[in-house]
């Protein structure tokens, strides 16, 4: 029970790593664009981490009574990640219709954000 504590405390943390390199890179775009496509890119972004938030909640939602289970809950999980992501994607896209290029742009930076912080992260 105690290693389920520490995953779902370090994927907590490694979540919100990944939504504070969000925003600063959205800041950036801001900066150097403006507000609506800093909005569109966050979006991307935001849906990849809200995905990834389903899934850590499924996944890691119990002790798995054995190793079978803990595997469908692991690969069910992964579904029910990009199943969200792909809903929240068609939505950021269908609200930022002339903008759908920062969207992807978010979406990959999301992804390289969590995995830095996936590689970075060290265990105390």
């Amino acid at each position: 029970m105690q290693a389920l504590v520490e995953k779902q405390r370090l994927t907590k943390a490694m979540w919100w790593r990944g939504l504070a390199a969000q925003g600063a890179a959205a800041l950036l775009v801001a900066l150097v664009f403006d507000m609506a496509t800093a909005a569109a890119f966050f979006s991307g972004g935001l849906a990849l981490l809200s995905g990834v938030a389903v899934s850590a909640a499924y996944a890691l939602r119990a002790a798995a009574p054995s190793g079978a289970a803990a595997m469908y809950a692991v690969v069910f999980g992964t579904v029910l990640k990009w199943m969200v992501v792909a809903a929240l994607l068609v939505l950021a896209m269908v609200m930022a219709i002339p903008r759908v290029l920062p969207v992807f742009a978010g979406l990959l930076f999301a992804q390289a954000a969590l995995v830095v912080a996936m590689m970075t992260f060290k265990r105390q």
